[in-house]
């Protein structure tokens, strides 16, 4: 996706889907193309739909007149992971790691699913710089995912 110059925008887990064990990303209607003016801000915002507008990152917001770029999928996949990667027993767990997701990692109170190591730690430094406020400090989806990959899960 990102190699076609589409940020998607919109991720949340409403919009991955699962076929034969693999994941599939849908609802393409929020994204941006590449050169794209960016007049136009990301669909959901905190005003809209609270839950989801956990997953987006602060430049897609309506208010934020910040360059909508690739960056703001990887903030979306860092909340995703370590969602599914800590482990939330009730809805107020799941709004507590949504809602202070940095605290959580910092802290080490998330990631609960990944077993201890160096590769938890390089995913908790890559998880903490995917929060980042200034989209340029982000690390790269295939960086995420290089470590993701090497974890013994």
């Amino acid at each position: 996706m990102h190699e076609l110059g589409i940020t998607h925008c919109d991720l949340s887990p409403a919009n991955i889907f699962i076929k034969a064990g693999k994941p599939y990303i849908g609802d393409f209607g929020c994204c941006h193309f590449e050169g794209d003016d960016n007049e136009r801000r990301c669909c959901a915002s905190g005003e809209d739909d609270f839950l989801y507008s956990q997953y987006q990152a602060p430049e897609t917001h309506r208010k934020s007149t910040s360059k909508i770029t690739q960056a703001a999928d990887v903030y979306s996949f860092v909340k995703i992971a370590v969602e599914m990667l800590s482990i939330a027993e009730t809805a107020m767990e799941r709004s507590l790691i949504l809602c202070k997701t940095e605290a959580f990692l910092s802290e080490g109170r998330a990631l609960s699913r990944v077993p201890e190591g160096g590769a938890k730690e390089e995913l908790r430094r890559l998880l903490i710089a995917g929060l980042s406020a200034n989209p340029v400090d982000r690390p790269s989806l295939s960086q995420l995912r290089s470590v993701i990959d090497a974890l013994p899960l």
